[in-house]
């Protein structure tokens, strides 16, 4: 269920209401260290439960290559449910994370993969953190481009063009795109690369956000997000395109981040660009696709400035 507001320009706006929001939840209390969380559809009767001390793993991407993400899993106890003063249930677990009883419960027995009650296939159950690739060309349905000389490359503008465009930074027509900054509002340029009709990646080049930078020689990468599906070398190929439309319209640098969502600057250097500024930062003012909380979650991590000379 969603709502939805449309603009002039073709951009859309979709409120998502929760799958569960309409199911019901109860707390057990069954003595110190045993108490339990309950989520109930008002419709199907089901009943979801969990104790205090349960274990759950919950499940992330961190990265990407070419048809596969590298999932790290994690094992959490339930420490304690807790209610707070508006009457929300929290899961609070031993390693100081909290989490809405709802969303964990609900997500348990369906098709999400991101919360799960038993040990993930092919982990040996020590330690508590684990990494690993997983294939998930199985699920999807865009077709897998056999190199990126099968690959189309266009401009996007006109009306629909951003809501074309958000649409896959915020995840394609499959949910299978992970780009942790999420949609854009404006830009100089946007291209995108196709085959079959599906896109494959997108690209967007915008004004620099500093007021150091001269916007008429000085143009940046602010999105550059990938379908699963790609073949190899896809960011770095696309990039030379971008990187040839920038030196026709004038520009006399084309500049890049990394540091953010497991990117690490591996495509720029592969297309040419040297690294002009490694900093330490730790995501203040950079916030991830809904807006909540900040993209590197507290944790310090290296940003760093990728510039190419366009002669």
């Amino acid at each position: 269920m969603s709502d939805t507001l449309s603009f002039d320009d073709g951009t859309e706006l979709v409120f998502e209401t929760p799958p569960w929001a309409s199911w019901n939840l109860n707390i057990h209390r069954n003595g110190p260290g045993r108490d339990a969380a309950h989520a109930i559809d008002p419709e199907t009767r089901r009943n979801i439960a969990i104790h205090e001390r349960d274990c759950l793993y919950r499940r992330r991407e961190v990265a990407s290559r070419p048809g596969e993400r590298l999932a790290e899993y994690r094992r959490l106890k339930l420490r304690e449910i807790d209610v707070d003063g508006h009457g929300n249930v929290w899961l609070e677990f031993d390693a100081g994370e909290r989490y809405s009883a709802k969303g964990v419960l609900t997500t348990l027995e369906s098709s999400d993969r991101t919360w799960r009650r038993q040990t993930p296939r092919g982990i040996d159950g020590s330690g508590s953190t684990w990494r690993r690739w997983e294939d998930v060309r199985d699920r999807s349905a865009v077709p897998t481009p056999p190199s990126c000389a099968a690959l189309t490359v266009g401009q996007v503008s006109g009306a629909g063009s951003r809501a074309r465009m958000n649409d896959f930074l915020e995840g394609g027509p499959d949910g299978l795109v992970d780009h942790t900054l999420g949609s854009v509002h404006v830009w100089k340029a946007a291209f995108e690369a196709t085959y079959q009709g599906e896109t494959i990646a997108v690209l967007i080049l915008s004004t620099p956000a500093s007021p150091h930078a001269d916007p008429n020689s000085e143009i940046v990468i602010s999105r550059l997000a990938c379908h699963p599906v790609r073949p190899q070398n896809t960011s770095s190929w696309f990039i030379a395109r971008a990187r040839d439309w920038a030196r026709d319209h004038g520009y006399e640098r084309l500049v890049a981040y990394a540091g953010v969502g497991g990117n690490d600057g591996t495509c720029y250097e592969a297309a040419g660009f040297e690294l002009e500024e490694s900093v330490w930062a730790d995501g203040s003012g950079w916030t991830n696709r809904d807006g909540r909380r900040k993209v590197a979650n507290g944790d310090r991590w290296r940003r760093s400035k990728w510039v190419y000379i366009l002669d």
